[in-house]
């Protein structure tokens, strides 16, 4: 719970993990090396962290098979476009500030046909 800043390269060597639950834990900040060994993933659990910092372009495009990204409960308050790959096919938004109709206002944030959640 108290993990608040992911080092650098820290999944470097986990190529094969499918899914990645960081939920519940105090990380405040992601970028785009933050999962960039994670080649395989299709799932991040992400909920009630303190992400409060914007979802920048290229955070997760080097996860190639990413399907789903919750961020329920988190705290973000925007995602640029480009943050997603084109696998993306799910994200939760629920209870963190931000909205699907926010995203999906801004151009490219999600990949055409994915699908998003929040408190609407």
């Amino acid at each position: 719970r108290d993990l608040a800043d992911l080092p650098l390269g820290l999944f470097d060597n986990l190529h094969n993990l499918r899914a990645l639950n960081l939920q519940e834990t105090s990380i405040r900040n992601i970028t785009g090396d933050t999962f960039r060994g994670l080649h395989h993933v299709t799932g991040i659990d992400l909920s009630h962290t303190n992400i409060s910092h914007p979802i920048r372009a290229g955070t997760f495009t080097n996860n190639k098979d990413l399907r789903f990204v919750s961020f329920a409960f988190a705290q973000i308050q925007a995602v640029e476009a480009g943050a997603f790959p084109r696998s993306l096919e799910h994200v939760w938004l629920t209870g963190c500030g931000l909205t699907c109709a926010e995203l999906e206002d801004v151009d490219e944030a999600l990949p055409r046909r994915a699908g998003c959640t929040d408190d609407g």
